[in-house]
């Protein structure tokens, strides 16, 4: 059963999305860009819209990520 994602970024910006089954993630952000992935072994391994990296981990429930530009997200999967 999929997983709901919540993010936020640092300036208060919501982030949504899915974590399936197979371990894929699938966000967008206000702007509805897309951001996609995989969660292994609790790291996740992310792409936004211009082939920017973003990377994190889940801790219980709680998510942390940062991408290549210092941009730093924090939220909860659900």
């Amino acid at each position: 059963m999929p997983k709901n994602i919540e993010l936020w970024d640092e300036n208060k910006n919501y982030i949504w999305g899915k974590l399936t089954d197979n371990h894929k993630v699938e966000l967008w952000d206000n702007n509805n860009d897309y951001i996609w992935g995989e969660l292994i072994n609790n790291k996740f391994n992310l792409w936004y819209k211009t082939n920017t990296r973003v990377w994190g981990s889940l801790t219980g429930n709680k998510i942390e990520l940062w991408d290549e530009h210092h941009h730093h997200l924090v939220g909860e999967l659900r």
